[in-house]
């Protein structure tokens, strides 16, 4: 039985080690996952900077899709064109989609500035019209307002791309992976309380039985003199 313990406790402890560790990896994926939620949504900021991912390959080569590039809130005024800004409008037609009311975040390159209407006309790298017709759904001139621009790009991070999509294409991966995690986990605590503890139990029990057994016939041998043991002391009766 003692075998028994020390063997059960290692690969315990070894299981609930890989289970620790294995819910610690995956917390900071979850972290992850979260952020690049955020910076899909278009919601939130990091210390005034603003994480954006690319959803599309209209700004390639100098984006592509599902890169991370970093936003800072900028004074309208102060662009001028070639910078990038990323901004949000209510997209009414969907390309693959048909008729839609979503709003959407996009980052493309200005290519014209009127400072006096404080009106931008922005246009994707690799797109081969400008921005006009998509923004005429939301502003009649086929221009965005300065008041609309959210931020300027600027930072590209092109080593991000084979991350953001991994955590992107694999978001049902985790949470199965989590799960089985936790499945496991709780299955391992069952069997060391359903079996391990209840066995060791038992062992102690009969030990303790054993030794109480043990000493009441010590005890006896000791009223009644036993033979076999010459010099155990006897007990005068009064």
């Amino acid at each position: 039985m003692e075998k028994f313990k020390k063997a059960y406790t290692r690969t315990y402890q070894v299981l609930s080690s890989f289970v620790f560790y294995g819910l610690v990896v995956f917390l900071v994926a979850s972290l992850v996952s979260f952020g690049i939620s955020l910076a899909t949504t278009g919601q939130g900021t990091i210390f005034g900077k603003k994480p954006i991912v690319i959803l599309t390959d209209s700004m390639y080569p100098a984006m592509s899709r599902h890169m991370l590039v970093i936003g800072e809130p900028v004074d309208p005024s102060d662009l001028q064109a070639g910078d990038i800004i990323s901004f949000r409008f209510i997209d009414e037609i969907d390309e693959k989609y048909g008729p839609t009311a979503r709003e959407v975040m996009i980052t493309h390159r200005i290519i014209d500035i009127d400072y006096e209407n404080k009106k931008i006309l922005t246009k994707g790298d690799n797109n081969r019209s400008d921005d006009a017709q998509k923004l005429s759904h939301n502003f009649p001139d086929q221009r965005l307002p300065f008041a609309n621009v959210d931020y300027k790009i600027i930072a590209v991070w092109a080593w991000t791309r084979p991350v953001v999509k991994l955590f992107m294409s694999g978001g049902l991966s985790i949470a199965v992976t989590l799960v089985s995690i936790l499945a496991f986990y709780f299955f391992l605590k069952f069997l060391h309380n359903r079996f391990f503890d209840e066995a060791y139990l038992m062992s102690w029990r009969n030990k303790k039985h054993q030794d109480a057994l043990s000493d009441d016939l010590q005890l006896e041998c000791i009223r009644e003199g036993s033979p076999e043991d010459p010099e155990a002391p006897r007990l005068e009766s009064d």
